[in-house]
């Protein structure tokens, strides 16, 4: 692998580990100060929406709200037309959306701030599509940085493996968005670091997601809605719209695993996810169960 050669006003590669969400936007940003931009992400990278082992959440729920549709906006003019475009759901926060707060229903409002419903694979896929069309960013996949690359006391690049040869990439710039498949810490400690310190919180709570499909008098008509939980009542759920008309609901449950019943009793459910992205069920149980599970008592 190379060095990028001088770009005027841009000099020097990049590197970034990981080419999700994270990685493409430091890309993104990279390409107008370095003359070359590569991210590397172990994973196959899909060329259309589909959640991929790197990324376990992308089977949740997932909204873009409007400061970070703003921001995307401004780093890549014309997605969210083509997220539009692409089946992604627009609608107004509290206008067209339902708040429970302490149980209470919050009074719809006309916000102006316009949150996107869309899936995480389909976000994804698009930004992914935009930053490889960059002049001088490059996406290698599926490859696996092993290691950093040191001389007199600095980091100089990377060694990447690929299938079954491995070599060093130079790098002037090193960005870790691996996530939680980071090795940083291990590297640190590798190259004579000591330990950060560390601290664990636990936060005991629970979710889970299923798709719908998204029928005109689910919500009464209303496009969403989210049942915040609260100390009295620590299970809460949310119902988001997503692409091609569909729903997405998320019962959740915070506290002591006692407070988890309502949800874990859908782990049936969660397990048939899979098979509803191709045939999803009505979206009338999913009313119910919701009803349920919000409910006191």
């Amino acid at each position: 692998m190379a060095s990028s050669t001088d770009v005027p006003g841009r000099r020097g590669r990049a590197v970034v580990i990981g080419a999700s969400i994270a990685g493409l936007l430091a890309a993104r940003a990279l390409s107008e100060t370095y003359a070359g931009v590569t991210v590397i992400d172990r994973d196959t990278l899909p060329d259309h929406p589909a959640v991929r082992k790197g990324v376990p959440q992308g089977r949740f729920a997932h909204a873009l709200l409007a400061a970070g549709a703003d921001v995307l906006e401004e780093l890549f003019p014309g997605l969210r037309a083509e997220m539009i475009a692409s089946g992604a759901f627009t609608c107004d926060i509290q206008g067209d959306y339902r708040w429970y707060l302490d149980g209470y229903p919050l009074r719809q409002a006309h916000a102006g701030l316009a949150v996107i419903g869309l899936t995480r694979p389909l976000l994804e896929h698009l930004i992914r599509a935009r930053v490889a069309g960059l002049p001088d960013v490059t996406i290698v996949s599926p490859a696996e940085v092993t290691s950093l690359e040191t001389a007199a006391g600095r980091v100089t690049g990377v060694r990447v493996r690929a299938g079954q040869a491995e070599e060093p990439l130079p790098a002037d710039l090193v960005v870790d968005a691996a996530g939680r498949d980071s090795r940083a810490l291990v590297w640190r400690r590798e190259l004579g670091y000591p330990a950060i310190p560390a601290a664990e919180i636990r936060a005991n709570a629970v979710y889970l997601t299923r798709h719908y499909r998204r029928e005109p008098h689910f919500l009464d008509g209303t496009e969403g809605a989210t049942f915040v939980p609260f100390p009295a009542q620590p299970r809460g759920a949310l119902v988001l719209p997503q692409e091609n008309d569909r729903f997405a609901r998320r019962p959740t449950a915070s506290g002591p695993p006692s407070c988890w019943c309502a949800a874990s009793s859908s782990r049936a459910v969660s397990r048939r996810a899979r098979s509803a992205a191709v045939s999803p069920p009505p979206a009338a149980p999913a009313a119910r169960a919701l009803r349920k599970l919000t409910s006191r008592g």
